[in-house]
C-alpha cells in the first residue's frame, strides 16, 4: 500500500513555457524622427526610449515625444495662419 510513496517521484516538466523575449520584442518600435527605439509601458503609462539599440526588424512608428512635438508645431502654425 505504501509502494507509491517509496518509489521515486517523476519530475513533471511544463509543456507550455512562455517565451518572454517574443512578447517583449513586439512592444519595441523605431522612431524615424529621433532615431531611437522606444516602447510604451502600460503599467506606468510612460514611454521609454533607448539610444544605440538595434532596430533591425522593428516596426517604424513615431514615438510619443515626437508625436507631441509635431502636434504642438501644427497647433502653432495654425494659430499663426489665423
Amino acid at each position: 500500500m505504501t509502494d507509491w510513496f517509496l518509489e521515486p517521484q517523476k519530475e513533471y516538466t511544463r509543456t507550455c513555457d512562455r517565451v518572454k523575449y517574443k512578447t517583449e520584442s513586439s512592444r519595441l518600435k523605431f522612431c524615424n524622427d529621433c532615431n531611437m527605439v522606444w516602447e510604451w509601458i502600460h503599467m506606468t503609462k510612460s514611454c521609454h526610449r533607448y539610444q544605440e539599440f538595434p532596430s533591425y526588424g522593428l516596426k517604424r512608428e513615431l514615438c510619443k515625444y515626437c508625436k507631441n512635438d509635431k502636434e504642438s508645431n501644427n497647433d502653432k502654425n495654425t494659430k499663426k495662419e489665423n
